[in-house]
């Protein structure tokens, strides 16, 4: 699941995963200038709660995240996250940037992983 994140498309492809919502691509859900139901004919705040809701086996952001984001969504998908998530993996895709992978349950974060602090520092 990418929802309010920034997991590219060919993720779902990749691993065989189904769609987490008709609204896949990153920006219909976590961007500013898509909040609203009249944009993409959904509320993307009551979007980003059903996904979660589902249980994915994973869910995939980016950090830093983007700047011009929702800050409802991310809220949103925030607090799913500390509630019903653990940071697993962080995968480097370039010198300052990095997929975050985080799992059901509770668990540790391998190496090159950013600290809880700098993470909760990012609206």
């Amino acid at each position: 699941m990418s929802s309010s994140a920034n997991g590219y498309l060919a993720l779902y492809l990749l691993t065989h995963s189904c769609l987490p919502s008709k609204w896949v691509f990153p920006g219909h859900l976590n961007t500013r200038d898509e909040a609203s139901s009249a944009v993409i004919g959904t509320n993307p705040v009551t979007e980003i709660r059903r996904i979660p809701a589902t249980r994915p086996v994973a869910i995939v952001d980016d950090y830093p995240r983007f700047a011009l984001g929702n800050p409802a969504t991310r809220g949103v998908l925030r607090d799913a996250l500390a509630r019903e998530y653990h940071l697993a993996a962080c995968i480097p895709t370039g010198p300052d940037r990095m997929r975050l992978i985080y799992r059901p349950g509770a668990g540790r974060a391998a190496g090159h992983c950013p600290s809880a602090s700098a993470l909760a520092a990012i609206p």
